[in-house]
């Protein structure tokens, strides 16, 4: 009888033991193994991230492509431009051609066209009777707004 005592006794201080021993968690098991995981994403988490680099990569694609011209300026203080700095030649019997009628030279102008016209001089005869310091940019981005607003086809 003892020894089935012993035996009881022995089966239930292994049964103890057998359960006191439970299985390590996924976290404890990582931070043993010096594992740190990464965080799984939905799949809707990867299309909307997916869709916002693409956004991005397009956008920065589409400001390298396109020149950095300037903005176009405002079209009434560039009329008073005009009226003061270029009536002179650039009227119906002026010297130079009549850039405000349409499909004339100036329905094709750009700030950066213009900027280069007025202060290299380009196209314009030797001698030209304005100094091209005479204008800003600010003041030939203007120019150029009212130039095309009145020559475009």
């Amino acid at each position: 009888m003892r020894n089935r005592g012993t035996l009881l006794l022995a089966t239930v201080v292994m049964a103890v033991a057998l359960a006191a021993c439970g299985r390590a968690t996924d976290v404890q098991i990582n931070q043993a193994l010096g594992i740190t995981p990464t965080p799984t994403q939905s799949a809707e988490e990867i299309a909307s991230a997916t869709s916002a680099a693409v956004a991005s990569a397009t956008e920065r694609a589409i400001a390298e492509a396109e020149p950095a011209g300037q903005a176009l300026g405002d079209a009434t203080r560039g009329q008073r431009q005009f009226t003061t700095q270029c009536v002179g030649c650039h009227r119906a019997g002026g010297q130079g051609p009549d850039i405000l009628e349409p499909d004339s030279p100036g329905s094709s102008v750009t700030p950066d066209s213009l900027l280069a016209l007025v202060r290299d001089g380009t196209g314009h005869p030797e001698g030209l009777s304005y100094s091209s310091t005479q204008l800003t940019d600010s003041q030939v981005n203007d120019l150029a707004a009212y130039i095309l607003s009145e020559a475009a086809p």
